[in-house]
């Protein structure tokens, strides 16, 4: 009886000592503003700071920029440096366009004053070339609503005023099927990356052109510990049951590439299908559909990372930085 009594009195502390931390956080974080329950309910947003930063459960923070397409190469060479996790969303409407860009910058923590310092920090490394643009809450809305096809000029004042649910008014409906998704007149179809190749093989990006079709091109890239590093290290030599050399001048990131393509009819899908399928063998890709998970990744990708979703795997940076179109760095393969 004793010890069921001394139990429950230290439940009952802790319970009071997180209650008591929820509260000093809370209070930390009074200059945003509070998102509404629906929103919280459905895009676990707990507030945001109308300059372009939500706020979200978990303790993840985010922000967004606009991305010049030059400066994906140097993105990529900054991503092991990083403290945060950034995504890449590049666009493309049809072969021979400009894509629209954007980069998606995560941190984690509780206080804003000290996520400040981390982007801060990640953001000074990343603007060398000043080839970004930070984006409001409001142009962050007004972008995710595009991609799904909705007329709207979003406005955080009206949505805070009207009790309005951010998903439900930037947001698209989706059906969902095994292999792909409908919302409106288009239908898409997300793949993922299961494996990357063992070296760079040139522009991904130059040779997507083949489709022929509209996509999108989500790549998260989040840095890796020394300690991770090392790991990864010996489950290659686990693998390949051979010993590895320490390479210290080759740099690994985690990375995730999904590939949403859009198209207008059943035919045409099964077409760029094909071609993509294709193409991606041919560069040493891996890739399979996202069965039964397409809604959850396209709306990952259309919310340049409100909706997290991805599947990530460890590769060299130099991979990664040859498919974005940077050149390939012979001394950075790996032998196995």
């Amino acid at each position: 009886m004793e010890k069921r009594a001394g139990n429950r009195a230290l439940l009952r502390k802790k319970k009071r000592l997180e209650r008591e931390k929820k509260r000093r956080i809370e209070q930390a974080n009074r200059m945003l503003i509070p998102a509404n329950k629906k929103t919280k309910q459905s895009l676990g947003i707990l507030s945001f700071d109308p300059k372009g930063v939500f706020r979200f459960k978990e303790n993840r923070w985010m922000k967004v920029f606009e991305l010049n397409e030059n400066a994906l190469r140097e993105i990529v060479k900054m991503s092991p440096m990083l403290r945060g996790r950034v995504r890449i969303t590049m666009h493309k409407r049809k072969a021979g366009e400009k894509p629209t860009c954007f980069l998606t910058l995560m941190e984690t923590g509780e206080i804003y004053e000290e996520i400040r310092k981390q982007f801060k920090g990640d953001e000074t490394l990343l603007k060398k070339e000043d080839l970004l643009r930070q984006l409001s809450i409001n142009e962050i809305m007004n972008q995710i609503a595009a991609n799904f096809q909705k007329k709207l000029r979003f406005s955080y004042a009206s949505n805070v005023r009207g009790k309005k649910d951010m998903k439900a008014e930037c947001f698209q409906k989706v059906t969902e099927h095994t292999d792909q998704v409908l919302f409106g007149n288009r239908q898409g179809e997300c793949f993922l990356t299961f494996s990357f190749p063992k070296e760079g093989r040139g522009s991904l990006i130059e040779k997507l052109d083949q489709l022929g079709c509209e996509y999108y091109l989500c790549m998260d890239l989040n840095a890796l510990s020394v300690e991770e590093q090392l790991d990864f290290k010996r489950a290659l030599e686990k693998k390949y049951n051979k010993r590895l050399p320490l390479d210290q001048g080759k740099e690994f990131v985690n990375a995730s590439l999904t590939i949403l393509l859009l198209s207008d009819s059943q035919d045409a899908k099964k077409i760029v299908e094909e071609t993509l399928k294709n193409l991606m063998r041919s560069e040493g890709i891996l890739i399979a559909p996202a069965f039964d998970a397409q809604g959850a990744y396209l709306e990952s990708v259309f919310s340049l990372g409100l909706c997290e979703k991805s599947l990530s795997r460890n590769t060299e940076v130099a991979v990664v930085k040859a498919m974005l179109g940077g050149e390939e760095n012979e001394a950075a393969k790996i032998k196995v």
